[in-house]
Parts: C-alpha cells; structure tokens; sequence
C-alpha cells in the first residue's frame, strides 16, 4: 500500500494538486505507533495484536478502492501509518522469541522478502 499510496490519491478530488501530502499524514501516524502497538500487544498478545493490524490496514486498502475523497484519503494515511511500522516491529519481536539463536537471520530474511514485494 505505501508504494502506490500516493499514485491511488493522486485521482481523488482534493488530493490532485499535492497527492504526496498524504506521507505527512502517513509520518504522523506512524510516530507513536510502536509504543501503542507494544502495550496492546503486552496486554493481547503478538498475534492477536498482529490480526488487528492487518484488519485495520485492510480497511484503509479497501477505503482506497471504494471511496474516492479527501476523508477516505486521509483515513486510508492514517490507518496505514499507524499499522505499517506496528507490523514490523511486532513482528521482530514474535522472530526473536520463535527464534532467539537465529533471530537475526529470520529477520534479514523477512526484511527480504518484504523488499521484493515493494
């Protein structure tokens, strides 16, 4: 979603002058995000953390494909700010207790795979 997030908002009215603008509103939710997502994951868990993450940034994916205004734009940012980097970091956490010994591999792998996909 982050790689074609501002070609997406580049056609909704309101975001046709300066569709980049949508990264402030990504960057801002993104700044508190871990800390958040770490305490609800000590209070829920890595994977029932992990769950809701990927269900909110499925909704922000879905406000993107059906909805084409400024509100669904700036939702759809901040959704995917506040979810992208809880994603990465619980996930780190969950390969460095499945894995302590090869937690660095597991890792490197990841971040590989996650580069292709972009």
């Amino acid at each position: 979603m982050g790689t074609f997030i501002v070609a997406m908002l580049s056609d909704f009215p309101g975001f046709t002058n300066n569709p980049s603008l949508s990264w402030v509103v990504v960057g801002a939710a993104a700044i508190p995000s871990c800390i958040f997502w770490a305490k609800i994951a000590k209070a829920l868990g890595n994977i029932v953390t992990l769950q809701i993450l990927f269900a909110l940034q499925i909704v922000g994916v879905l406000l993107l494909v059906f909805v084409s205004n400024v509100i669904s734009g700036l939702l759809a940012s901040i959704l995917f700010g506040a979810t992208f980097m809880g994603i990465t970091t619980l996930f780190v956490s969950e390969v460095r207790a499945i894995a302590p010994a090869n937690s660095n591999r597991v890792i490197g792998y990841l971040t590989f795979v996650y580069g292709i996909g972009q």
